[in-house]
């Protein structure tokens, strides 16, 4: 499991949780869906859930668009807070 993976569950359980306690979410979206060109860093840093190779163009999915399309699909869970502890759940609710 990847940084980027544990980050995303991390932050949607966020989302869930603030959904339970009334927050308005209407959508999530992931920043950025390709690696692309940054002002302050240029090509250097790569941080979308596909790597985009610069002379081809090709692009190839990291494993966090993997989990991500899983995670939509219905087959990736998450860990959300319940009470003092915390459940697994299949997705969240929107």
């Amino acid at each position: 499991m990847t940084g980027r993976v544990e980050y995303l569950k991390s932050y949607l359980a966020s989302v869930n949780l603030a959904m339970k306690h009334g927050a308005d979410v209407r959508g999530y979206f992931i920043w950025s869906l390709i690696d692309n060109f940054e002002w302050l860093y240029g090509y250097t840093l790569r941080f979308g859930i596909y790597y985009v190779d610069y002379n081809t163009l090709e692009r190839t999915p990291k494993l966090s668009a993997i989990w991500y399309r899983q995670f939509l699909a219905g087959r990736e869970k998450i860990l959300t807070q319940k009470g003092s502890g915390f459940e697994f759940r299949r997705h969240l609710p929107f």
